[in-house]
């Protein structure tokens, strides 16, 4: 599968890795079996990053993407105040987590989105650590 996942800062968050090729399927499987677990209805997290640099390419459908957003959406009403952040290099990648974005969004969650892991990382220890590092 073409995903890992680790919490971050003694569980203050979790860091979502893909690389390689991500099918629809593979996407699927990944939040329904590895993802959704782990944060159902509530979490202990303040922070997940979802790092994209080593994704090569994509074939997840857009009403994937509607899915999973709408799922998050929900995740966030029970979590108000986390913060999401992407990495995401691709012009294709960068649009889908745009799109997830736009179907997750809630008023007490703030997501954003970056071009590279550096700067999303800056935008977490901004917000959540002061000047702590974000493995």
């Amino acid at each position: 599968m073409p995903f890992s996942m680790r919490p971050l800062n003694d569980g203050k968050g979790l860091l979502v890795k893909g690389f390689g090729h991500v099918s629809d399927q593979e996407y699927r499987d990944f939040v329904q079996n590895a993802l959704v677990p782990q944060t159902d209805d509530t979490v202990s997290h303040k922070f997940c990053f979802h790092d994209y640099t080593d994704v090569e390419s994509v074939g997840v459908h857009s009403e994937t993407i509607s899915e999973t957003g709408r799922r998050a959406a929900k995740l966030f009403e029970n979590n108000p105040g986390m913060l999401m952040a992407v990495a995401a290099p691709s012009d294709l990648v960068y649009g889908l987590a745009n799109m997830w974005s736009v179907w997750a969004d809630n008023e007490d969650t703030q997501t954003r989105l970056f071009r590279d892991s550096e700067k999303a990382r800056e935008w977490l220890r901004a917000e959540v650590f002061g000047s702590q590092a974000v493995a």
